[in-house]
């Protein structure tokens, strides 16, 4: 088995895909000892979408789940915050737009001419006013498919599209109310709108 020190080549850089950003963690703020939780291998991404576990609160306790997790209580931590922080990281409808050359990028949607529209508060009481901002984790447990090269004979693009089939990226700049349900066929976000309103 592999030391978790040692990177595997699927693994996405810091600053990239699933290990875009870095955490901290501790367990008292005022003794100020925040410990660097660790970079992501798609292989704990995986584990993470399978398991249901209860956190000790020990970022080097041994994991105990089926299917079994090779490596200590940091990495999981660390593989269900990227879950959450990129599923849950929403932007109001409008204030970017998609890449007219790459629909997977996106960029602010800034006017040619006038001021950046502000939406209303009631307009941002419709979930289908909030949309999904970061890239999704694919089913390989990447934001991005492994480089690869074409084999012998075959097209680069056609290899790129028949990969890219096989494993889609959600679409950019999704609404939250095309959400799946959720157990009990509950929808996956609601909204409460809070406040007197005629002050908006």
């Amino acid at each position: 088995m592999p030391s978790e020190e040692e990177k595997p080549a699927d693994f996405e850089p810091r600053g990239t895909g699933v290990n875009e950003n870095a955490y901290w963690a501790c367990n008292d703020p005022s003794e100020n000892k925040w410990v660097a939780l660790p970079d992501l291998a798609p292989s704990d991404i995986g584990i993470a979408r399978k398991v249901k576990f209860h956190f000790t609160g020990n970022l080097e306790a041994r994991v105990f789940t089926n299917p079994f997790f090779h490596k200590r209580e940091k990495f999981l931590l660390r593989a269900q915050i990227a879950r959450i922080t990129i599923s849950t990281t929403l932007v109001p409808k409008g204030v970017f737009k998609t890449n007219e050359e790459n629909p997977a990028e996106i960029e602010e949607n800034i006017p040619e001419e006038g001021p950046v529209p502000v939406p209303a508060v009631t307009e941002m009481s419709n979930l289908s006013n909030w949309v999904h901002h970061p890239k999704s984790i694919l089913k390989c447990n990447r934001v991005g498919l492994v480089e690869m090269e074409a084999p012998e004979g075959e097209d680069p693009e056609e290899f790129a599209k028949k990969r890219a089939l096989e494993d889609p990226q959600e679409k950019r700049l999704k609404p939250i109310s095309d959400d799946a349900k959720v157990k009990g066929n509950a929808p996956a976000w609601s909204l409460r709108v809070c406040g007197d309103m005629q002050y908006f």
